[in-house]
């Protein structure tokens, strides 16, 4: 089976997260190795041992040749491999739960900077004809997580469009 690609270190460690421990601590990172598989794919691994129940975890991802982004932003114009749209659906709607009054909190900043690139990653499952009407395919769902996501949204609440209009009024904030 091959590797699963983080397209960049803040996808993976996102990723990482997103799983916490079977004992519900999230992942405390420890050693992170990198090496060069015989294909010559970059392997990064994550490996740590959980403080709650001392569970030894690893995570390894493939590494194609990381893009520059910006600190908050997750990848390059490809959607992840990683996190389906429900998942980033969520992290976005969370992100920006976060009141968003005038502040000099560089925190409220960069939540809103992740709610919109959370944004950015959901509307790359479109393709790239997408239509403003059309929804998001039912490959893009892949989680259970993200799929129970999707459930729960109002009807139309995947159309293009209706993202869109949702990732506007978060850069509108800005």
């Amino acid at each position: 089976m091959p590797l699963p690609l983080a397209r960049t270190p803040q996808e993976a460690q996102l990723y990482i997260k997103l799983h916490p421990c079977a004992c519900g601590t999230g992942f405390v990172f420890g050693h992170i190795t990198l090496k060069q598989a015989e294909d010559g794919l970059l392997v990064q691994q994550y490996k740590s041992t959980c403080p709650g129940c001392g569970t030894v975890r690893t995570f390894v991802f493939g590494q194609p040749d990381w893009p520059h982004v910006e600190p908050d932003a997750f990848g390059a114009d490809e959607p992840s491999q990683l996190i389906d749209a429900g998942e980033w659906l969520r992290l976005a709607h969370g992100w920006a739960s976060v009141p968003f009054e005038p502040s000099p909190d560089p925190k409220h900043e960069k939540v809103l900077k992740l709610a919109i690139s959370g944004m950015d990653e959901v509307l790359k499952f479109f393709p790239p004809d997408a239509r403003e009407d059309d929804e998001l395919p039912d490959e893009a769902f892949w989680t259970e997580r993200g799929r129970a996501y999707r459930a729960n949204q109002p009807r139309g609440g995947w159309k293009r469009g209706r993202l869109e209009a949702y990732r506007s009024g978060l850069r509108a904030c800005w």
